[in-house]
C-alpha cells in the first residue's frame, strides 16, 4: 500500500488525527489502523514537501506534479526490487494533491509500457497496481488548478498567510497540457483497461471537510469503517486475482505437447478421484436441519466474529472449538454454520468433514478425514494439482491401488494449501469424539503446525472443530465455546418446547419450566421427553403428565433406559435382536436386510425366502414404522449414496444419535451379537443378486469378519 499524502498545515502528515473531544490523539491511520484491517499489507508513504507554510515562504522546490509522479515511480521501482517485483500487488491511497500525483504516475507508467524502448522501466508498477483510493481529488472535469487554489486558500487562512497564483503555476504549469494528461476520461479508460478498482471519497461521502476527511480517531470511527470496508473489498479482489495469475495452469501444463504433460495431467486427475470414497459426505447430509431460527445467534457471537476476521487478531483467530455434552446439538450447529459459508466464492475455499462412528472405517478415522478434505480442495481446482507431483510415478501407482496413508495425505494437503495462498481457507471438522483419541491428538497437532505455516506464509487459514468434552485434547491456539452454557442455546431449547409440546392443561407452563430446568442444555433429552409427554397426553393421561415428568431422570442415558423399558409395541425379544444386529453390523444395513435377519433369528428352522425388491412383502413406509417400533424410537431410516453396486441412493438404518450407541455398548448389549454371525441374508435387487450377499456382522460387533 503506497500512500501519497495531500497538503498539510505544519509538520504533521495530512492524515494524522489531532486530539478532539477526548478522543485519541495522534492517530496516524496508515500506521495505526491499517495493520489491523489488512494484516498482510506493507504500508509505504511517498514523501514530498506538502507543508503549506513552505509554499507561502518560497521554500518549496519547483517540482511540478509531473516531477513528483516520476519521483514516485523511481522510488517504487527501487523499493520493490528485488523482493516484490512482479509478485506483490500495489494499492495506492491518495489524498488531495497526492491523487493527482498518483494519476499522473500511472499515466506516465502506461506511456512507458507502450514505449518498446523503455517497456521494462516501470512495467512492474503498472502491472502490479490493482486499486486506487482517492480522498478529495477532483475527478469531475473541473480545472484542478482552481480546485487547488481554493484548497490552498483554506489552509492559508488557518495559518494567516497568503496564497498567490504562482504557487499553483509552479505545481501545474501549462493548463492545456495538464488537461490532456490528467483528464478524467483518459484515466477512466486506463483504469477500465487494467481492471483497477477505484474508490473516490469526496467530502459528501466522508462526513468531514477536505482537511480532515482522511483523519480518523480509531477503528470504530464511523468514517474509517467506510474506508475499512473498501479496503476489505480490495483485499478480496487481490486474493482472487493473485490466485488466478499465479496458480492458473499454463496451456502447456494442461495439453499434450509431446513431453508427457498430458500423461501427468491424467495421473493427477486419477489421484484426485482416488481420494473419494463411498458415503463421503453422507453424515453431513443426514444431520437434521435446524428448527426454525435456532442457531442463528451464533453468527453474532464475538468468538465467531473474531474467528472470521482476516489475519491474527486474537487467539480465536486460529481455532474455534465448539464443545458440549452428548446430544446438545453440536453437529446441527456445525452443519448450520458450515452452510452459511456456502457458496464459496472466488476468494474463499470451504472444506468440511463430519466424523461418523456409525459409518464405515473411513468415516471415523483421520485417514478418511484427510482424504475427504483433500478431495474437496483439489476437485475442480486444477491449479492446485501440482501439489500431487511430489508423490512421483511409483508412489502414485501404489496410492492408486487404494493405499493412501497419513503421510502422503498430510504432505499433499500442506502443499495444496500453500499453493492456494491467495485465498482464505476454512476447514470445518465435526464430532472429533467419534474418532480414536490418539488419532485426534495427532490430527490437532498437525493442524496447529499447518496454522503456524499458514501464518508465516501469509495464508488466511481458519479451522473450526466440534466435539464432546473428550477426547481430552488441548489446543495451544484458539478458544472453546461450551454449547450447553450459552444462554442463547437455552433460549433455542425453550422455543422448541414452546412449539413442539402439545398438551392442553393448566400445568403446561409449569411443565415447560421443569423441562427447561431438567434438560441441562441437552437438546436430544428435550426431543425425547417432549415426545413422551405428547404420547401420554394423546392417550388421555392428562393428570399423570407432571408425575411422568418427575419420573424421567435428567441423565440422557437414563432416559434411554426409560424408553427401552416401555413394554408397548414389539416384543422384548425383537427389540433385543434389533439392537444386537444393528450394533454388530460392520456396514450400514438396509431396513429390509435387518427385518429379514431378525425374522430368521426368531425362526432359524423356517424356510429361507428371498426378498424381491420388485415385489417386497412390506412397503418402505411399513418398514419405517417397523424400525421406529422395534427400536422404541432410538433408530431411524435415513438415505445414503454410493454404497450399492449401482451407486444409487438407498435407505439404511442407524441410531438417532451416537449417544444411543454409547449407551447400548455400555450396557454390553452387543456381547451376544456374535451369535448372529451364522445367519444368512440373501437379498435381491430387481431379481439380480447384490454384489455382496453376505451377512454383515462381526464377532462381538467390532471386527471386520464377514460370513457368507
Amino acid at each position: 500500500m503506497v500512500r501519497a499524502q495531500g497538503i498539510s498545515l505544519l509538520c504533521e502528515p495530512s492524515d494524522v488525527k489531532p486530539e478532539l473531544d477526548g478522543q485519541a490523539a495522534g492517530v496516524y491511520w496508515p500506521k495505526d489502523l491499517v495493520p489491523t484491517t489488512l494484516p498482510s499489507a506493507r504500508v509505504m508513504t511517498f514523501g514530498y514537501d506538502t507543508k503549506i507554510r513552505h509554499f507561502s515562504q518560497g521554500q518549496i522546490s519547483k517540482n511540478t506534479v509531473q516531477d513528483h509522479a516520476r519521483e514516485l515511480l523511481e522510488q517504487l521501482r527501487d523499493k520493490r526490487l528485488p523482493d516484490a517485483k512482479g509478485s506483490r500487488p500495489l494499492v495506492f491511497i491518495a489524498h488531495s494533491l497526492g491523487g493527482l500525483v498518483v494519476r499522473e504516475a500511472l499515466t506516465l507508467a502506461s506511456q512507458y509500457q507502450n514505449d518498446q524502448a523503455s517497456t521494462s522501466r516501470y512495467e512492474d508498477v503498472f502491472r502490479s497496481t490493482v486499486a486506487i483510493m482517492f480522498f478529495g481529488t477532483p475527478h469531475r472535469g473541473a480545472d484542478p488548478r482552481s480546485f487547488f487554489h481554493r484548497i490552498l486558500s483554506v489552509f492559508a487562512l488557518r495559518l494567516g498567510v497568503d496564497v498567490n497564483a504562482h504557487i499553483v503555476d509552479d505545481l501545474m504549469p501549462n493548463v492545456n497540457n495538464l488537461h490532456k494528461q490528467l483528464s478524467l476520461d483518459d484515466f477512466k479508460t486506463l483504469a477500465a483497461q487494467r481492471g483497477w478498482i477505484v474508490y473516490t471519497f469526496q467530502e459528501e461521502r466522508i462526513s468531514d471537510n477536505h482537511v480532515d476527511m482522511c483523519r480518523f480517531y480509531g477503528l470504530k470511527d464511523p468514517e474509517y469503517e467506510k474506508v475499512a470496508s473498501c479496503l476489505q473489498e480490495i483485499l478480496k479482489e487481490i486474493r482472487h486475482s493473485t490466485a488466478s495469475q499465479i496458480h492458473k495452469p499454463s496451456p502447456a501444463s494442461v495439453t499434450d505437447s509431446g513431453d508427457g504433460s498430458q500423461e501427468k495431467l491424467d495421473l493427477r486427475r486419477k489421484l484426485v478421484q482416488s481420494l473419494k470414497f463411498d458415503r463421503l459426505g453422507a453424515r453431513s447430509m443426514n444431520i437434521e436441519a435446524t428448527y426454525g431460527d435456532t442457531c442463528q445467534w451464533f453468527l453474532s457471537k464475538q468468538e465467531y466474529i473474531d474467528w472470521q476476521k482476516p489475519g491474527r487478531h486474537s487467539p480465536s483467530s486460529w481455532f474455534l472449538w465448539i464443545k458440549g455434552k452428548p446430544g446438545t446439538g453440536k453437529s446441527t450447529l456445525m452443519k448450520y454454520l458450515h452452510s452459511t459459508r456456502l457458496p464459496e466464492g472466488p476468494t474463499r475455499i470451504v472444506l468440511s468433514f463430519f466424523f461418523n462412528a456409525r459409518g464405515s472405517q473411513l468415516e471415523h478415522t483421520t485417514i478418511g478425514c484427510y482424504r475427504g478434505l483433500l478431495f474437496a480442495l483439489l476437485d475442480g481446482r486444477e491449479e492446485l494439482w501440482p501439489s500431487l507431483d511430489h508423490l512421483g510415478s511409483t508412489g502414485s501407482d501404489y496410492l492408486l491401488e487404494g493405499n493412501w496413508t497419513i503421510a502422503p495425505l498430510t504432505q499433499t494437503l500442506t502443499r495444496a494449501i500453500q499453493m492456494a495462498h491467495g485465498q482464505a481457507i476454512e476447514i470445518w471438522i465435526d464430532a472429533l469424539d467419534e474418532c480414536d483419541e490418539e488419532e485426534v491428538r495427532k490430527m490437532v497437532s498437525f493442524f496447529e503446525d499447518l496454522a503456524d505455516l499458514a501464518d508465516t506464509g501469509d495464508i488466511d487459514l481458519k479451522i473450526c472443530f466440534s466435539s464432546r468434552h473428550y477426547p481430552s485434547v488441548i489446543s495451544r491456539k484458539g478458544v472453546d465455546v461450551v454449547l450447553e452454557l450459552q444462554q442463547n442455546h437455552k433460549e433455542d431449547i425453550a422455543r422448541y418446547i414452546e412449539a413442539k409440546l402439545h398438551i392442553g392443561t393448566t400445568q403446561t407452563e409449569q411443565i415447560k419450566t421443569e423441562l427447561l430446568r431438567k434438560c441441562s442444555g441437552i437438546f436430544l433429552w428435550v426431543v425425547l421427553v417432549v415426545g413422551m409427554l405428547n404420547r401420554e397426553y394423546a392417550r388421555g393421561h392428562v393428570l399423570a403428565l407432571q408425575k411422568r415428568l418427575d419420573e424421567i431422570p435428567s441423565d440422557l442415558h437414563a432416559v434411554f433406559e426409560k424408553v427401552l423399558s416401555n413394554d408397548e409395541g414389539d416384543s422384548e425379544e425383537e427389540v433385543v435382536l434389533f439392537f444386537q444386529l444393528l450394533l454388530g453390523a460392520t456396514e450400514a444395513l438396509e431396513p429390509a436386510e435387518l427385518f429379514v435377519a431378525i425374522q430368521r433369528a426368531k425362526e432359524p428352522q423356517a424356510p429361507l425366502q428371498l426378498w424381491n425388491t420388485d415385489n417386497p412383502p412390506m412397503s418402505p413406509t411399513a418398514l419405517q414404522r417397523w424400525v421406529n417400533s422395534s427400536s422404541r424410537g432410538l433408530a431411524e431410516v435415513t438415505r445414503q449414496k454410493g454404497a450399492t453396486a449401482y451407486n444409487k441412493s438407498f435407505p439404511v438404518v442407524q441410531f438417532i444419535h451416537e449417544s444411543v450407541r454409547d449407551y447400548l455398548l455400555g450396557k454390553s448389549a452387543n456381547k451376544e451379537s456374535g451369535d448372529m454371525v451364522g445367519l444368512c441374508i440373501v437379498s435381491y435387487d430387481g431379481g439380480r443378486p447384490k454384489e455382496d450377499i453376505s451377512c454383515r456382522w462381526s464377532e462381538g460387533g467390532g471386527g471386520d469378519t464377514r460370513q457368507e
